[in-house]
């Protein structure tokens, strides 16, 4: 095959502003690929070699329980290609295939799921080898199929003319009689995914409501309904990826999948209820945290609070109007120029008297703590965490990548390094003394995590370059190949670090911008910053929805919007339907105009209140909700369809 320059990062640019552009169609040569002989073979597992005159890679295909086959495709060097090291799959447990039947042209594998108290469901994949395609059924109807299109590619390029170990994958797919197709979040569009190109790259992008563009989090999740069977596809695959969807005959929607690195690793699961298939997605990518009670409450915040006595007087009146919350937010201003894990001391130097306050009335406090890290020699923890040497590089010579953010030029912390960054975020969590001192009554909040970067090329897109350099505690890998994860990871770390502060007997709360699969193990996100109109609102309704379809329940948006100033009758709307949202904060940007319910004309205020109020009428009731979902990974926010089985 023809060298590849490498992947397309961002299509919208001009080729000429685009070091990291290539034609779709370099990637898109018709392969003929013949397979077999089989080679590794158990009895829940087997492993083909694929093979064409340019390129020889492995199919493997795995079973596991509840019906759930792995099907990935790789090189038999497994170090070719980065394999993503999000904990997915984890907990599933690999059963025997039904049966496996081995014939002139194809193979066969089948497998059950259920038993005498439910509907037996039979799943069956039949692999054609002389010109290699797959296809999936449940109950001997045809859902799905790989390569009927023969766009598949598996790329490894070693060209060292623009960059080093370029990967690039491609799949082709077809939904069969599928009525819909959601997931792919996060983006502020609807539900439903109309014919057109959707990408996954997490990105610091505030969008406009309704636009299909990525913003802060991915989940290369798919799901298709018809009126008997929801089919589901993850691909486990933490890069740049775009997915193109285009309708054809009797509701056949054809897919063609672009991952920039990383392997082809895709998960199937079926079946003829949607509560069951959402557990079995449960199953595959993790069932969420049970949050502290606390975290279900109303939670105060807005960057921009000006110091201690600003942040008590608000405590105040919320109490001399009776209105319940439970949590007070602490966003970037309340540091030392930007430095995390500190205080500004002269605005908000009596800080121990405020959260002695707030402890006093049972009331939580969050802060903000970003992944980046300010250069500064007088900074204690710049420097603890250089001398450990764990931050992001921007060469292979393992040079310490700068980029700028809130403090200025800062460092960025390798969260991939997990094993060695996590002993020192705990300690971090733990022993900071002048800045949680002994409270427990506190939960964490980390932004900007995609990761964001003030960059000035529009090639790197608003986060740092994809040749950047990880540590993954194996291995050395760019930027590239982890991007959508490196939220995750931080994610995870900081829900280990305050676990570890707390005890294992009190529940941690982390909010999370930027988020993957498995995110909702280790706490909350939220929408991002979505402006103040009415058509953000409804987008709000949508997206959130879409994170609960695809595993993350624990999701919300901010009150009234977060840029701009609202009207009061979109106050009055957003508080009535915000209290319904799982997360339910109340919060906006430095600059736009205070927003406290007391600040409105009473009929506003009042019903504000009232929204606030019936919150907590309904806490309990949410809180036993959420209970069930933890169990059986059915999502809190769910279409009217979902439940009736009515297709729109």
């Amino acid at each position: 095959m023809g060298q590849v320059a490498s992947w397309v990062s961002d299509r919208s640019l001009p080729k000429e502003e685009n070091p990291f552009y290539i034609e779709t169609t370099n990637l898109m040569r018709k392969i003929n690929y013949k397979v077999g002989p089989l080679g590794k073979k158990s009895n829940s597992e087997i492993i083909l070699p694929i093979t064409s005159e340019e390129t020889k890679f492995e199919l493997c295909i795995k079973n596991y329980q509840y019906g759930i086959f792995q099907i990935s495709f790789d090189f038999q060097d497994k170090s070719l290609k980065y394999k993503n090291k999000a904990d997915i799959s984890k907990n599933l447990i690999p059963i025997n295939f039904d049966t496996l039947t081995e014939e002139k042209e194809k193979i066969i594998l089948t497998s059950k799921d259920g038993s005498k108290d439910t509907e037996i469901n039979i799943y069956k994949l039949i692999i054609y080898l002389s010109n290699f395609e797959l296809e999936y059924f449940i109950n001997d109807n045809l859902l799905f199929s790989l390569n009927k299109n023969k766009d598949l590619n598996v790329i490894y390029n070693c060209d060292t003319s623009n960059n080093k170990n370029l990967k690039s994958n491609t799949i082709d797919m077809i939904y069969y009689n599928m009525n819909q197709l959601y997931g792919l979040p996060e983006r502020p569009s609807q539900l439903f995914l109309k014919d057109g190109d959707y990408r996954l790259f997490n990105a610091d992008a505030c969008l406009e409501a309704g636009s299909i563009k990525p913003t802060y989090g991915s989940i290369p999740m798919l799901h298709g309904i018809n009126k008997n069977y929801i089919l589901t596809i993850f691909n486990n695959n933490s890069s740049d990826q775009y997915v193109e969807i285009k309708t054809v005959k009797n509701n056949e929607k054809n897919i063609l999948w672009f991952m920039e690195g990383g392997i082809i690793d895709l998960y199937l699961i079926s079946d003829t209820n949607y509560n069951r298939n959402h557990k079995k997605i449960a199953e595959l990518t993790g069932y969420s945290i049970m949050p502290p009670l606390w975290a279900l409450g109303y939670h105060q915040c807005r960057w921009g609070y000006k110091d201690c006595n600003d942040a008590i007087e608000v405590e105040k009146k919320f109490n001399e109007l009776n209105i319940p919350f439970d949590c007070f937010w602490f966003d970037i201003e309340h540091t030392d120029q930007k430095k995390y894990f500190t205080w500004d001391p002269k605005h908000f130097g009596n800080n121990k008297e405020l959260l002695d306050k707030l402890n006093n009335e049972n009331r939580y406090f969050v802060t903000i703590i970003d992944p980046h890290i300010k250069k500064d020699d007088n900074y204690f923890i710049c420097n603890k965490l250089k001398e450990k040497d764990i931050f992001v590089k921007k060469n292979i010579e393992l040079e310490n990548y700068e980029g700028a953010c809130w403090p200025g030029l800062s460092y960025y912390v390798d969260f991939l390094n997990y094993e060695k960054v996590l002993p020192i975020y705990k300690e971090l969590f733990k022993n900071t003394e002048d800045y949680f001192y002994n409270f427990t009554n506190l939960g964490t909040w980390i932004d900007m995590n995609e990761p964001s970067v003030f960059t000035i090329t529009k090639s790197d897109e608003g986060t740092m370059p994809k040749t950047n350099i990880h540590n993954d505690g194996t291995q050395l890998v760019e930027h590239r190949e982890i991007h959508n994860i490196y939220g995750y990871f931080y994610h995870k770390i900081a829900y280990e670090s305050l676990k570890y502060r707390l005890g294992e007997n009190k529940r941690s709360f982390i909010l999370s911008r930027s988020f993957y699969a498995g995110s909702q193990r280790f706490g909350f996100i939220w929408t991002g910053d979505q402006g103040s109109s009415f058509d953000y609102l409804n987008s709000s309704i949508e997206t959130n929805m879409i994170n609960s379809l695809c595993g993350i329940s624990g999701t919300g948006s901010d009150v009234g919007g977060f840029i701009n100033n609202p009207t009061p009758e979109l106050m009055k709307v957003w508080y009535n339907l915000g209290n319904f949202y799982p997360f339910f904060r109340g919060h906006s940007s430095i600059g736009t105009i205070r927003r406290e319910p007391w600040l409105f004309e009473k009929e506003i205020c009042e019903s504000i209140i009232e929204s606030i109020r019936l919150r907590y009428h309904l806490l309990m009731y949410i809180y036993t909700k959420f209970y069930e979902h933890v169990k059986n990974g059915i999502p809190l926010l769910k279409p009217m369809w979902m439940k009736y089985f009515i297709l729109l």
